[in-house]
């Protein structure tokens, strides 16, 4: 099977070499044609020269026996054997007429035979040529429909496997988008987390910022109220004094 060109399929290869060795059959067969119809106009014309031949041979070979035995005569007249009176030359001529017609209608017959064979011999070749050409437009064909099939089931498989790998590309940016949702949420949680960790932490302190205030007023109101107690003692020391 011939080698695929670079970036073309087998078949399209194979259908560029079916293309071209249609093109050169048909001007094979139109070669063909033309020495086919020679050849029968050569085969009608040797029929008819042959029929004629055929047709002046019974005459041919009367006049043929007859100027023999005219010509033996005179021979035999002119060395004396017999009388020349009887001699005819009139029937000599005419039979020499016949005969000369009939070698001119052979003479056509024999090349018309001679035609015949030379335009035979030329349409068998090409004939023969274009028989070998169709065989091999046939097997060319064979192989280019077993690849367009070969070529048509690897594109189906192939539309098939794409379909298989789209919706795993899609199921993965789909996990992918939930996984990048379910991280944002996380992330949101901390650092919800995170704010909430700091307000307490804000609370915790604020906290015991007011309970050191608070412990600070409570003692200086102790102070007061023990200052305030000792002042009402000497008071009273003083009354009784």
């Amino acid at each position: 099977m011939p080698t695929a060109r670079a970036g073309a399929s087998v078949s399209s290869d194979l259908l560029a070499q079916i293309n071209s060795k249609k093109l050169a059959y048909t001007a094979l067969n139109e070669q063909v044609a033309s020495l086919q119809a020679n050849q029968a106009a050569k085969a009608a014309i040797m029929d008819s020269t042959g029929r004629t031949l055929n047709s002046l041979y019974s005459n041919y070979d009367r006049a043929a026996a007859e100027n023999i035995f005219i010509l033996g005569q005179k021979v035999l007249c002119d060395f004396g054997f017999i009388s020349c009176a009887g001699l005819s030359w009139g029937s000599y001529d005419a039979n020499a007429s016949i005969i000369r017609q009939y070698n001119d209608a052979k003479l056509q017959a024999d090349n018309a035979v001679a035609a015949y064979q030379t335009a035979y011999n030329a349409y068998v070749p090409l004939f023969n040529q274009a028989k070998v050409l169709a065989a091999e437009i046939n097997r060319l064909v064979d192989n280019y429909n077993a690849a367009a099939a070969a070529e048509a089931a690897a594109a189906a498989e192939a539309a098939a496997a794409k379909i298989i790998a789209d919706a795993a590309v899609a199921a993965a940016a789909e996990a992918t988008d939930a996984a990048n949702a379910a991280t944002d949420a996380a992330n949101a949680a901390a650092e919800a987390v995170d704010a909430a960790t700091a307000a307490a932490q804000d609370a915790a302190e604020a906290v015991d910022a007011l309970s050191k205030l608070v412990a600070t007023l409570i003692s200086d109101l102790k102070a007061q109220l023990t200052a305030l107690n000792n002042l009402i003692v000497k008071i009273q020391n003083k009354l009784k004094g």
